[in-house]
Order: C-alpha cells, then sequence, then structure tokens
C-alpha cells in the first residue's frame, strides 16, 4: 500500500517503536469550500451565530485514481467526500489529530501522529 499526500503539508507519521516518516506534500492538494450557514442575530451576543456551514465541490483530486493508495486528506475535505457519496472516500485517510488520536505535540503544535482514520 502507498499513502498519497494531498495536503500542503508534510505529514510525520510516528510507529511503534518511535521511528518518524515523513510524507512530503504530493503537490496537489485537495482542497474543499466552506458556505457558510445564515447568520443569526441573537440578544445578548455581539456577533452574528451561522448556521451549519454547507461543502462545495471537493478541488485538487487526482483525475486518476491508482489501485492500492490511499491519500491523505483534511477532516474538512473527507467530510465533504463522505457527504457527496464520492467514490474516492473508500480510499483517504486523514491524520488523526483528535483527543484520543494521541498526536504528539510540542509547544502545542503537533509535530506527529500515530494514526490515520479512514474518512468513510
Amino acid at each position: 500500500m502507498k499513502l498519497v499526500n494531498l495536503t500542503p503539508h508534510a505529514l510525520v507519521l510516528r510507529d511503534a517503536d518511535g521511528e518518524d516518516h515523513t510524507i512530503p506534500p504530493s503537490g496537489q492538494v485537495a482542497r474543499v469550500r466552506a458556505i457558510p450557514g445564515t447568520p443569526e442575530n441573537v440578544p445578548g451576543i455581539p456577533v452574528p451565530v451561522h448556521g451549519a456551514d454547507q461543502f462545495g465541490a471537493v478541488e485538487g483530486l487526482p483525475d486518476h485514481v491508482e489501485e492500492g493508495v490511499l491519500y491523505v486528506v483534511s477532516l474538512a475535505v473527507g467530510q465533504a467526500l463522505v457527504a457527496a457519496g464520492h467514490p474516492l472516500a473508500r480510499q483517504c485517510v486523514r491524520p488523526g489529530t483528535g483527543p484520543n488520536d494521541g498526536a504528539i505535540r510540542e509547544g502545542g503544535q503537533i509535530v506527529a501522529v500515530t494514526r490515520l482514520v479512514r474518512v468513510a
């Protein structure tokens, strides 16, 4: 199995032995536009409260999807692919950065992840 990183940043995977494996960005970046929900003025709140964002189409996906490849995408891109029923969602993973994912942090910044999570 091969990983292709569709994010703009290098991804560092730390294995069980503490060894780091860097997955460089592929140069192709998958992005999704978030469309803000309808704003609402709520008494006592100084700024509008917007309804949930809707996702636009995902851009920057590969033209040709390879067998035996997992594509690394952001959480938002993964959610948009799943919501759209996109067939590529089955081949996408995201970095495990949640509070229970075991992400490695230094100075509050994530420097490595210890797992990848399928988006679908």
